[in-house]
């Protein structure tokens, strides 16, 4: 009986383990606006890809604007 439940445990540990990791269906996403002119605009895959800003040439009375974008797609159900 002790056998059973620590296998039902050990089991219960590990199906906690591997849908903690399951990735959301949606997506997510950023663009980088400097004075209302778009600078950087990635979404999905290519958030991964790293950008470098130059800023030097932007001056004190610019306006820098992060927009981060999240969405969720439902899974559709019925026919």
């Amino acid at each position: 009986m002790k056998q059973i439940i620590s296998k039902t445990l050990a089991l219960l540990a590990i199906c906690t383990a591997l849908f903690s990791f399951t990735s959301n269906p949606g997506g997510e996403g950023f663009e980088i606006y400097l004075n209302s002119k778009l600078l950087v605009q990635r979404f999905g895959e290519g958030m991964n890809n790293a950008t470098t800003l130059e800023l030097s040439s932007a001056s004190a009375t610019d306006q820098l604007v992060i927009k981060y974008h999240h969405w969720v797609r439902w899974a559709k159900t019925g026919s």
